[in-house]
C-alpha cells in the first residue's frame, strides 16, 4: 500500500504543476486613435492578441453623406464578419442604411442583407470585394497609426493647453493646422 501511495502523489503533483501553465491567456490589446482624410473623419478601435486583430470597431463621419458605425471581426486572422449601420446618402437624399457580410474560412462571402431605407438591395461580387478591401485598408492605416503611436486623446482645452478627460494635467499636443477658435471652445 505504501508503495502505490508513494507513486499516486508524484502523479498528482505533475498534474497540478500543469494546471497553472494553462491558465495563463494571452491578453487582448486594445488600440484607439483616429484619422480625418478630405471630409470624412474616422474614429477606430482596435482589439488584436498577439498583433492578430479580433475587431475593428469604428465611427466614420462623411460630412453631408452621412455617417456609419462599423464592426469587423476577424478568427485566426481571417475576416469573417462586416457590420454596418448608419446614415448614407442615396437616391439625393439622406436614408438609414445597414448591411452585415459574414464569409467563411476562405474569405468568401456566405452571408449578406444590405438595407437601405426599407428596401434590402443585393449587393454584387464587386461590391462586396470592395467593402473587404475596404475594412483590410482600414486595418492596414489603424496599424500605421499605432506604429507611429498616434493615439486618440479625448478632453477640452484649457487656457490652450489639452486637458485630457479625467485628469487635471495638461498634455503636450501638436497640431498641424492652428486650431480654429470655435473648435478650441468647444
Amino acid at each position: 500500500m505504501r508503495f502505490i501511495a508513494s507513486l499516486i502523489l508524484p502523479v498528482f503533483l505533475l498534474i497540478g504543476g500543469c494546471s497553472s501553465f494553462s491558465d495563463q491567456t494571452i491578453p487582448v490589446e486594445t488600440f484607439i486613435t483616429g484619422q480625418t482624410a478630405g471630409d470624412a473623419t474616422s474614429i477606430y478601435w482596435l482589439e488584436q492578441k498577439q498583433a492578430f486583430p479580433i475587431s475593428l470597431k469604428s465611427r466614420v463621419y462623411v460630412g453631408d453623406y452621412g455617417h456609419y458605425d462599423s464592426e469587423s471581426t476577424w478568427r485566426a486572422g481571417v475576416l469573417r464578419e462586416l457590420r454596418q449601420q448608419g446614415e448614407q446618402f442615396v437616391d439625393d437624399e439622406i436614408q438609414p442604411f445597414s448591411l452585415v457580410l459574414r464569409f467563411d474560412d476562405n474569405g468568401e462571402a456566405v452571408y449578406q442583407r444590405y438595407r437601405v431605407g426599407e428596401r434590402v438591395v443585393p449587393l454584387s461580387p464587386s461590391q462586396i470585394k470592395t467593402h473587404q478591401r475596404s475594412i483590410e485598408q482600414s486595418l492596414g492605416v489603424v496599424k500605421a497609426l499605432k506604429a507611429e503611436r498616434a493615439r486618440l486623446i479625448q478632453g477640452k482645452m484649457h487656457n490652450g493647453e489639452l486637458v485630457a478627460c479625467g485628469s487635471t494635467r495638461a498634455r503636450n499636443v501638436a497640431f498641424d493646422q492652428p486650431l480654429p477658435a470655435s473648435v478650441a471652445k468647444k
